[in-house]
């Protein structure tokens, strides 16, 4: 899975990112992370992806409280952290059949 080594920018954001969900510093929100390196929202996300597919980590992001990120330990948080994705994903495929269903109907296809 590993791909190349870290970057500076993914050792720092890693190094923010708290291992397990029930970590003293749970899970790390993208406000504290940004306030603690100056890195951009885009630039923490787009690196906490990085970290995931590049480098075989598990860190996933809760879109309710408590907010945040964190890396999975246990099969539990991994599923836990992996629910907003998810839904996401499911709600993307509706919007995109119903454009889809509205183009044929407006004969757009």
């Amino acid at each position: 899975m590993i791909k190349r080594k870290m970057t500076a920018i993914e050792i720092v954001v890693y190094n923010q990112i708290p291992k397990g969900y029930l970590n003293p510093n749970q899970p790390r929100k993208i406000r504290d992370i940004k306030l603690s390196t100056g890195f951009s929202d885009r630039e923490i996300k787009d690196t906490i992806r990085d970290l995931n597919t590049i480098h075989g980590k598990c860190i996933v992001g809760l879109r309710r409280p408590p907010y945040g990120y964190f890396e999975a330990q246990t099969l539990a948080e991994l599923n836990m952290g992996l629910a907003p994705y998810k839904r996401q994903v499911i709600t993307e495929q509706e919007n995109i059949k119903v454009l889809m269903e509205n183009a044929e109907r407006e004969e757009l296809a």
